[in-house]
């Protein structure tokens, strides 16, 4: 109206000592708000470090692989499809989980979980090996091969890869084609202390453990949690037969 000025902004009307002290209030609450997200999320973060908060992937993944340490395959099982259950979307931590279940004993519940990673990655030379482990502790020979062919073809130079399939050759009791797989796997990754240790496995089988003895030594230097038994039973082998490693 004419003569009349409209009052925007309601605090232009207050006194300006109330204006401060509402400024303030407003400032003091806005400040504490920002402490309360810091400490929380610096909460969350000690929480996350100790796996104290419920819930957590890690948490019966954790547990799984102390329960299977323990000969405890049925529980560890169990918390092994728990950690899907939590964070089914991991792809990494899904492999972990296949590969744990597997190692556990349940090759039915490892395909699955391994499947599962393969509709993801299509092309991981990994879990193509992995599938054909499990399949061939379900007696699927013929598809399991198939698996360990497609594995190869995707990833020649692929360290884990060679490694799961040169175990599949060996379970098969084909020796020297696992030997040469093997070779393959140290080669492309001479770090892979699973892989020497299956190579020893495969030269000892095959009635070579004069050679077997340098693949358990490197694998021993790798992981010494390995143990000693297999070069130790090399050795002895070896002797047996007249060889002196």
């Amino acid at each position: 109206m004419d003569g009349v000025a409209i009052i925007r902004d309601p605090e232009a009307c207050l006194d300006p000592s109330v204006r401060r002290e509402r400024a303030y209030h407003a400032s003091f609450l806005i400040a504490a708000a920002i402490l309360a997200v810091s400490g929380l999320a610096g909460i969350g973060r000690a929480a996350v470090a100790t796996r104290r908060l419920p819930g957590l992937s890690q948490d019966p993944l954790l547990e799984g692989h102390r329960l299977a340490a323990l000969g405890r395959h049925a529980e560890a099982r169990e918390e092994f499809l728990r950690t899907l259950a939590v964070n089914p979307w991991d792809v990494s931590l899904t492999e972990d989980v296949g590969k744990s279940l597997l190692l556990s004993g349940d090759a039915e519940n490892a395909l699955a979980v391994f499947r599962r990673v393969r509709a993801r990655r299509p092309r991981s030379a990994r879990i193509h090996a992995w599938i054909g482990r499990a399949l061939l502790l379900q007696g699927k020979v013929d598809e399991a091969a198939e698996a360990c062919r497609l594995a190869l073809s995707l990833g020649p130079q692929d360290a884990g890869a060679l490694q799961v399939v040169g175990d599949v050759l060996i379970d098969r009791d084909l020796y020297p084609q696992a030997i040469e797989i093997l070779r393959r796997s140290v080669a492309a990754d001479p770090t892979l202390a699973s892989a020497h240790n299956s190579l020893g496995i495969a030269l000892a089988l095959a009635g070579r453990p004069l050679e077997a003895v340098p693949a358990f030594e490197a694998a021993l230097r790798l992981d010494p949690t390995l143990g000693p038994d297999n070069r130790d039973r090399a050795m002895a082998a070896a002797r047996q037969a007249g060889a002196h490693p």
